[in-house]
């Protein structure tokens, strides 16, 4: 009984260290996926106005488009980088496909699933 109480103490103490080691430093740099919030298409058939919900800190980069014959495959691309933090809104973009979306879905890279063409902005 006695060596369970101590191995109890011992993990309570390394419990207790951990927490008081918190790192307060700034995180890195990173670049991150987000996941399309709408899509619409425009007066040019090669392009689509995409919107998301950026999170705090992020940048954009840009979209990855990868045409194939059911799909328009789209991944947001974002930098996050807590020393230059942009206000919140929902942000959007013009996404030059490089030919007519026709009877391609969107499909969201980043949330695996396909995206409503000219839905309402909720």
């Amino acid at each position: 009984m006695t060596r369970r109480l101590l191995l109890a103490v011992l993990a309570l103490a390394l419990i207790t260290t951990a927490c008081n080691n918190e790192d307060n430093s700034i995180p890195p740099v990173e670049t991150q996926d987000r996941i399309i919030a709408t899509a619409n298409t425009t007066d040019d058939p090669t392009m689509l106005r995409v919107t998301w919900f950026p999170a705090p800190c992020e940048a954009f980069n840009g979209v990855l488009v990868d045409l194939d014959e059911q799909y328009a495959n789209l991944t947001v691309k974002v930098t996050v980088d807590v020393e230059s933090c942009p206000d919140l809104a929902r942000s959007e973009a013009m996404v030059d496909l490089g030919e007519p979306l026709g009877d391609r879905e969107v499909w969201d890279r980043a949330f695996g699933n396909t995206v409503a063409l000219d839905a309402p902005p909720q």
